[in-house]
């Protein structure tokens, strides 16, 4: 088994609690789908979202599952990028079933109808961004694309090197230019 770097003690407290908590959500979230009445109480739903509803399910085994992975393996960078990356690639797939089949009892152009297309295409919009950073995060940067901040520092210059660069100014090693002006 691979040992992963420890992270400061604040970190992985921090880490813990998040990872106990998402997967804790996710747990009540299924209740609340998959429980008695579950989705279909909601009024204005159809039978048409009967997918939604199954691909919303796996989708919360799925975080709860990865919630579980991190917690055990300490929440490493790029394994919580892939992480991420499964999550809202799900987020993706539920927000355009939604959007194709758009089971929704509401008439055309109402306020309701609206306000669901709206939230499906910002939930999609999202979650393909999500899942564009995930995979950045996943595979890194490419080289010679650090931030500002990781440029290491410039070397210091030699003193006897920049001595003679000032002699070699003072001198005149311009190439005559100094001397063409007082002409």
């Amino acid at each position: 088994m691979r040992k992963f770097p420890p992270a400061p003690s604040g970190v992985t407290a921090s880490r813990t609690a998040d990872h106990v908590i998402g997967a804790a959500v996710n747990l009540v979230l299924l209740a609340l789908v998959n429980g008695t009445p579950g989705w279909r109480a909601v009024p204005f739903l159809t039978e048409e979202a009967a997918p939604a509803a199954a691909l919303l399910t796996v989708a919360l085994w799925v975080g709860v599952g990865v919630h579980a992975v991190l917690l055990l393996a300490g929440s490493p960078a790029r394994m919580q990028a892939l992480g991420d990356v499964v999550s809202a690639a799900f987020g993706v797939a539920i927000s355009w079933e939604l959007l194709r089949t758009f089971p929704v009892d509401a008439s055309a152009g109402s306020a309701l109808e609206v306000t669901l297309r709206g939230v499906a295409v910002l939930g999609l919009l999202v979650a393909v961004v999500a899942v564009v950073d995930g995979l950045t995060r996943v595979v890194g940067r490419p080289r010679g694309t650090a931030h500002v901040d990781q440029h290491p520092p410039p070397e210091p210059v030699e003193p006897d090197l920049e001595e003679a660069l000032v002699e070699d100014t003072r001198a005149g090693a311009d190439g005559g230019l100094s001397r063409m002006g007082s002409r």
